[in-house]
């Protein structure tokens, strides 16, 4: 039988050497495709309202769009139970996942039913960190609103949620090496957008 050359085919297909071909694109040869399905599960687990403190509670509300994190619960509280949420498990708003409200948890607490809780299933092999990045991207929100259900206020369909494919290093330390990363540039971000926000201030007062 004829043996493909792969060689061939990789200088074809313009592939460098230490990558391969995937259904997302060229990734390195040590990274794999895995899908939500694979790596995480989605928390579903009720807790009591009397075990943790009601600042603490998320819902949709107090969830602050384009991923800007979460804001301390002011609201009424008419619930007994709740969904459970543990410290790095990652929290969406499934309700118009456009608005891309998204956090990592710092802290344990109880979150409403309209938030999807992600966790992870094997934090030896899996750094939350960097699956944080990869829900946080806007094209998780954007795949999330291609599937969702409902116009007026549209809800992610979960299922199609759990197929989302993404690319992921097979190493934990460079998993952990990309989130820092990304993290420092996100932080960098916001002090400049704070910056930018006291310049405004001061531009607007010296109009005055």
């Amino acid at each position: 039988c004829l043996v493909p050359n792969f060689n061939n085919y990789r200088t074809s297909m313009n592939i460098p050497r230490g990558y391969k071909q995937t259904e997302l694109g060229i990734i390195p040869e040590d990274w794999e495709v895995v899908t939500i399905d694979d790596v995480l599960s989605m928390a579903t687990k009720t807790i009591s309202t009397s075990s943790f403190d009601h600042k603490f509670y998320i819902g949709t509300e107090n969830m602050l769009s384009e991923k800007r994190g979460v804001s301390p619960y002011s609201g009424t509280f008419p619930y007994l139970q709740v969904r459970e949420y543990l410290t790095y498990d990652i929290l969406t708003s499934n309700i118009r996942p456009y608005l891309k409200k998204i956090w990592l948890a710092d802290r344990c607490g109880g979150c409403s039913s309209d938030v999807i809780v992600f966790r992870v299933k094997d934090t030896n092999t899996i750094c939350p960190a960097y699956i944080y990045t990869i829900i946080s991207d806007d094209s998780f929100f954007r795949y999330s609103m291609d599937s969702a259900i409902g116009t007026k206020m549209p809800r992610g369909d979960k299922s199609a949620i759990k197929t989302y494919s993404f690319a992921i290093p097979q190493s934990l330390s460079e998993q952990k090496a990309i989130a820092k990363a990304l993290s420092d540039v996100d932080d960098l971000i916001a002090a400049l957008d704070k910056k930018i926000a006291k310049k405004r201030l001061v531009k607007q007062g010296a109009m005055q």
